[in-house]
């Protein structure tokens, strides 16, 4: 996958993006909590599209747009009052097609990032092409396909915006039902480069399609496997089951996704310029598309990118068949060693299939203890917080590096005692992994094709170069090691989908990681085997060395970079590596001031935020089970505003971002309670399995029900008085601040 920090050649202007990314992070967060910024993104948004023409009108015969206004609700939060901005470019064809393209990318960012990346640039791209094209039409320029631009609202809360859009959006000529192709733009990273890794169903001439136009994106039918392990949904989730379409985003210096660090300074150009050469491309491309073209494939494809020079596409049929003669190779082989060669080698064929089974296993079990081990390391240096062990990601390239280098040594090592005990051969070790191979394509063929092609061209060509080693044995072809060549051909089909899956879902599936290095890179151990007593540093005063001498020397090198990696501690700057979470629970790096009777104390309950404070805040104390500050510090403004009489709650937030969480306890059966928003009552009836309610706005709740308790949290999700005199917002840093009561309700 190229991540090389270039710029790619667009006919877009690339200084006009720039300055729609910084215009849309100029006022910081613009999440659904901050109601200002929010709606400056809006407006900045319709200003530019009349800036380049387009009238605020329901008009489908000109360029034109509209703010369509929503309510939306969540079954844990009040309503949301949002904006979506939706673009209108109509064909200017005397053979107008009637069908539409559509582009989405979602205006709103996490409360706790500018969201420069995410997804600052998706709708700055999206703002460019619209001025390019209108630019281009009016110099000539023909297009028989309509262009639909969305701007939505909410996605980083429930994907409230393109919900409103598919459900309720009726403008422009019904245009909900004319889509024909839809893109969703979005970002998991700061830069790096793009990866196509969703699309709808029955997406055959949609990939040939998208990668005739797109030659050099990386994608993979495996991508989408990856990502439905994740818990993570984007807008295309709202219309995948509609449209053709096609779902991308980059995913390089994914520890400043949902962070402060999402802004200019860490903004990607190489991820820019590639973002606008996509849509450029996709909009050139299908200007003038039959759409209904793409509606005719009755099944999906199995692709995947080739070294970012093409994209192998193939369907499930010629799958199955691939598989069949995979089969029938398999035949070929076990026939001529019985009848041509006279030889029976199914015994030490057996033999060599459990060297290398056992050679797996140790690599996966091995692996994820390394996981385990270093993350216990960085605990233990105080890199990383104890109570996050098994969550850490460490997506790194050293990692990666470690691990496969760790695989061959384990497959090696494994493999000398093997031959050694067994009685067995390279050649029955390396026959076995052309088995192994097949067998796993031909399996994953009928149980998971989209995957097959990790295993199945791998494991045909490793049978015939077994098949010829037998028919051909006098040229003594296993000398030359073709098996080596083999891997070398196979690497870049495996190599970025484990580069993939490691990036999106870090090491916590470190095992799997471990198994499919150890199988991609099995034919360099066994080569490999042969020469690790040279590898010994004892080999330089004597040539007794042994095997394992060498391999626990080689292994150095990957338990160094894992016990480097551990001990570094993560950069306060990345949002305390890069934490996701907005507001739940204590340990979320969260900064928690406890009020009680007057008196006020910073605890800091997670290491990161120690780390952090400790840095830019040097005056603070230290206590065995938390991180005082002097209560002497003026903290009025964070004074709890919240009141409460009788049986009602009446909330008033500290801050306009700030959440509250209402905990009811110790309340009678067949219990509620409503929440009376600006005239609107919502009913919510209390359980064992919902007892705790998220508010974001200003509301009177009252309790129906025998006499309660309530735990009251407010957490004020953009706290900036810390930073006084201690120039944390210079060094950008973001902390959860709770502010803390309890209420006791009485029965009503």
């Amino acid at each position: 996958m190229d991540t090389v920090e270039k710029r790619y050649d667009t006919d877009f202007n690339q200084e006009n993006i720039l300055t729609h990314v910084e215009k849309l992070s100029e006022n910081g967060p613009r999440s659904v909590l901050h109601k200002d910024a929010n709606d400056k993104a809006v407006k900045y948004i319709a200003d530019v599209l009349e800036d380049y023409g387009l009238v605020n009108a329901d008009d489908s015969s000109k360029p034109s747009y509209l703010i369509q206004n929503y309510t939306s609700y969540d079954e844990r939060y009040q309503e949301y009052n949002l904006d979506n901005v939706i673009a209108y470019i109509p064909s200017n064809s005397n053979n107008p097609s009637n069908e539409v393209i559509m582009f989405m990318a979602h205006l709103d960012s996490v409360p706790m990032g500018n969201g420069s990346s995410d997804d600052g640039v998706a709708c700055s791209v999206m703002l460019e092409a619209i001025r390019y094209y209108l630019d281009q039409m009016q110099n000539g320029y023909e297009m028989q396909n309509d262009l639909l631009f969305c701007f939505v609202n909410g996605e980083e809360f429930g994907l409230y915006g393109s919900k409103a859009f598919m459900s309720d959006f009726n403008g422009f000529n019904n245009v909900t039902d004319r889509i024909k192709f839809g893109t969703n733009l979005e970002s998991r990273g700061t830069s790096g480069t793009v990866i196509m890794f969703e699309t709808g169903k029955n997406n055959y001439k949609t990939i040939k399609l998208f990668s005739k136009l797109n030659k050099n994106i990386f994608s993979c039918s495996i991508a989408t496997l990856v990502y439905d392990t994740m818990p993570n949904s984007t807008d295309f989730t709202s219309f995948k089951d509609y449209y053709q379409g096609i779902n991308m985003a980059n995913i390089s210096n994914g520890e400043n996704y949902h962070t402060q660090e999402d802004n200019l300074a860490n903004l990607g150009m190489s991820y820019l310029s590639q973002q606008a050469d996509i849509v450029d491309n996709l909009i050139d491309g299908l200007a003038n598309y039959d759409l209904d073209e793409l509606y005719t494939a009755d099944e999906s494809a199995i692709f995947y990118t080739y070294l970012n020079v093409t994209t192998i596409i193939y369907n499930h049929t010629a799958s199955i068949i691939f598989g069949i003669l995979v089969i029938l190779m398999l035949l070929a082989n076990i026939l001529v060693s019985i009848f041509v060669n006279k030889e029976n080698k199914f015994k030490k064929t057996v033999l060599g299939l459990v060297t290398s089974l056992i050679a797996l296993i140790i690599s996966a079990v091995v692996t994820l203890a390394c996981y385990y081990i270093f993350q216990l390391t960085g605990a233990l240096f105080g890199s990383i917080n104890i109570h996050i062990l098994g969550q850490v990601t460490y997506s790194n390239i050293a990692i990666i590096l470690g691990i496969a280098l760790l695989s061959v040594i384990i497959v090696g090592t494994v493999s000398h005692y093997g031959k050694k005990f067994f009685h067995i051969t390279n050649r029955d070790l390396v026959r076995s992994q052309a088995y192994i191979h097949a067998f796993l394509g031909v399996v994953l063929t009928f149980v998971i094709p989209d995957a097959s092609y990790l295993f199945m061209f791998s494991g045909a060509l490793l049978l015939i170069y077994e098949l010829a080693i037998s028919v051909f044995k006098k040229y003594m072809l296993e000398e030359y090691h073709f098996e080596l060549l083999i891997i070398a051909i196979y690497l870049p089909v495996i190599i970025p989908v484990i580069s993939l899956a490691i990036v999106a879902l870090g090491l916590t599936m470190s095992y799997v990681y471990g198994l499919l290095f150890a199988l991609t890179l099995f034919n360099v151990g066994i080569f490999l085997s042969d020469y690790l007593p040279y590898i010994s540093f004892r080999r330089i005063k004597t040539k007794n060395t042994t095997n394992i001498e060498g391999a626990l020397h080689l292994a150095i090198i990957p338990l160094l970079i894992f016990l480097i990696v551990s001990v570094i501690n993560p950069s306060p700057r990345a949002n305390l590596i890069g934490k996701q979470n907005i507001s739940t629970l204590p340990y979320d790096d969260a900064l928690i001031l406890v009020k009680n009777q007057d008196e006020f104390e910073y605890r800091v309950y997670d290491m990161n935020a120690y780390i952090a404070i400790k840095e830019y805040c040097p005056d603070m104390i230290y206590d065995d089970t938390y991180y005082k500050k002097d209560a002497s510090a003026d903290f009025s403004v964070n004074e709890i505003l919240t009141t409460h009489q009788e049986n009602t709650i009446n909330v008033i937030k500290t801050a306009e971002s700030s959440y509250v969480y209402l905990t009811f306890t110790n309340y009678s059966d067949g219990a509620y309670f409503t929440i009376e928003t600006n005239g609107n009552v919502q009913k919510f009836t209390l359980s064992e399995d919902y007892n705790q309610i998220l508010i974001h706005s200003n509301c009177l709740v009252t309790y129906y029900g025998e006499a309660c308790d309530v735990e009251y949290k407010e957490v004020l999700v953009d706290y900036t008085n810390i930073s006084e005199g201690n120039n944390l917002i210079e060094q950008g840093l973001h902390f959860n601040l709770w502010l803390l009561d309890n209420f006791k309700l009485n029965n009503k």
